[in-house]
């Protein structure tokens, strides 16, 4: 149980840090937010999982935290390149 409340520490402490570094996404008129949210906010949740796959130490898990590195960094590119709804659904 220790190690989910680690992993949740580790990802909300790492959103905080992208939105302090100035890296949100502000709110247009366009946007259905009001308020700047982060705007790489898988990349912290990819650092949770990652501190809880490391002490869980299960190959299982090691695979489904490299299907999400996959997904995080094609989040991350998508980010500064937007990509075409195609690809993203594929």
């Amino acid at each position: 149980m220790m190690i989910v409340i680690l992993s949740f520490i580790v990802s909300f402490l790492g959103s905080t840090v992208l939105k302090r570094w100035g890296i949100a996404d502000v709110p247009t008129e366009r946007s259905s937010h009001t308020k700047p949210t982060s705007r790489m906010g898988g990349v912290a949740i990819l650092l949770g999982l990652g501190v809880f796959c490391f002490y869980t130490f299960s190959y299982p898990s090691y695979y489904y935290l490299m299907g999400c590195l996959g997904f995080g960094l094609l989040g991350f590119y998508d980010d500064y390149r937007p990509l075409s709804p195609f690809i993203r659904l594929g």
